[in-house]
């Protein structure tokens, strides 16, 4: 008789790129954790080099941890949803490639999840450093939805940060979703779909620390980056901002709300869009206008 194995209750995904030169003191400190029911999946969407050598070599270590290498580059959201597909367990939780864990960090959200089923993700608030993990430069902002009903719940995450994106996640949820299309603002989006399904409740007895490993740049720098590293292939960059509002106004809703409550939904999430990211959406316009009077919008590509 085959001996069927226990599935883990945690799936942990971490996506990582040629650049994940951090990759190990994460790993370790994913290791360190107190709670210890969960498996470890990293999925390197640049192999090769030094990540590559310490994830295999981790692997090789602990059973727990998974290997999946992308031959081809597809594109960081793509990446980040395969990990969501290799998943074994009932909650499923990201961690950034150079980012770190309180010891206690996993424990304390499992206990959150399974203290409520009506929480569909719990999840810390993040502490930002630079160098030593002693040197916090600031901390993030956070939202918890509790008690909230169902339109004050989706505004709360529409406008809230993204922190959240590191937060477990019940994975029965997860798959009601569309996960991360790919627009710039997807991980938005999927909180928004997320949201629809439960709430999302603060942990702030332990702490995520993220480090900064990247420079500020203006908007047309995030742009160029963003089309170059989030997408799976090459695409016009026309009115990039635009795709947001139509993401929200075509949200799935699979829960049993009738039909005046998903329409209700729907419009609610596309006008707080249009007002969240107003700013991006005329200077898309205006860049646009730019193009055309240029006669260079063919041309406009990565």
């Amino acid at each position: 008789m085959t001996v069927q194995k226990k599935k883990p209750k945690v799936s942990i995904g971490i996506p990582i790129y040629f650049g994940e030169v951090y990759l190990e003191e994460t790993l370790l400190s994913i290791l360190k954790q107190s709670f210890q029911d969960y498996e470890i999946i990293i999925a390197d969407n640049n192999p090769g080099g030094e990540p590559e050598i310490i994830a295999l070599k981790y692997a090789a270590q602990d059973k727990r941890i998974t290997y999946i290498r992308h031959e081809v580059n597809r594109g960081a959201l793509q990446n980040w949803n395969s990990l969501i597909h290799f998943a074994k367990g009932e909650y499923f939780i990201y961690a950034g490639g150079h980012d770190l864990w309180s010891e206690n960090l996993l424990a304390a959200l499992v206990q959150i999840l399974e203290n409520s089923h009506q929480v569909v993700n719990a999840y810390s608030p993040s502490f930002l450093f630079k160098d030593e993990i002693e040197h916090i430069i600031k901390s993030t902002g956070f939202v918890d939805t509790s008690n909230s009903g169902i339109i004050a719940r989706v505004n709360q995450i529409l406008w809230a940060g993204q922190d959240s994106l590191y937060g477990l996640i019940r994975i029965s949820a997860i798959k009601k979703t569309r996960l991360q299309l790919e627009i710039i603002g997807s991980g938005a989006v999927w909180l928004s779909e997320l949201s629809l399904y439960g709430d999302f409740r603060v942990c702030l007895n332990e702490k995520r620390y993220r480090r900064i490993n990247r420079s500020e740049f203006g908007r047309e720098k995030r742009l160029e980056r963003y089309h170059t590293t989030l997408f799976s292939k090459h695409r016009l960059r026309l009115l990039p901002f635009w795709r947001i509002p139509i993401a929200y106004l075509t949200i799935p809703i699979t829960t049993n709300f009738s039909f005046f409550r998903r329409v209700r939904i729907r419009i609610n999430l596309f006008i707080g869009s249009i007002l969240k990211y107003g700013n991006d959406l005329l200077l898309d316009m205006l860049f646009l206008l730019k193009r055309l009077m240029m006669g260079k919008l063919i041309k406009w590509r990565n």
